[in-house]
């Protein structure tokens, strides 16, 4: 079955991760598909794409929320803290830092959520499942 092109069902996407390894080849996917991407970024960084950012962490309460979301369809989630090792506490603020994206994606009206993890985010230990 081929697969079809994000364009004909992705208007606005929002990526949370752009600069981690699977953000990165996924901002890279999408604008060779020729979809309209913005970027969420933690810190004002330059992003080698021709692409929207946003500056705001998930963490934090004043995440800019609705510039983010405006006019978004698909929000890749993609952020989190990786390749080190959490606390309980940690692992919390990123659930409820999901959880909290989640409900303002489908406050704002996005139609599709896709949230994209790794055995990285819950622990970081030396050797993973692959020998990473």
């Amino acid at each position: 079955m081929p697969i079809e092109n994000p364009a004909t069902f992705v208007k606005q996407c929002l990526v949370t991760g752009g600069n981690g390894f699977l953000g990165h080849h996924l901002l890279q996917l999408l604008l060779l598909q020729k979809v309209a991407v913005r970027a969420l970024l933690r810190k004002p960084q330059v992003i080698n794409f021709p692409i929207e950012t946003i500056v705001g962490d998930l963490l934090e309460k004043n995440m800019p929320y609705e510039a983010a979301l405006m006019d978004v369809d698909t929000v890749f989630h993609l952020a989190n803290i990786a390749h080190a090792q959490k606390t309980y506490e940690q692992y919390q603020d990123d659930c409820n830092a999901t959880i909290t994206l989640a409900i303002e994606a489908q406050n704002a009206g996005v139609t599709r959520f896709v949230y994209v993890s790794s055995t990285k985010a819950i622990d970081a230990s030396p050797k993973d499942l692959y020998g990473y």
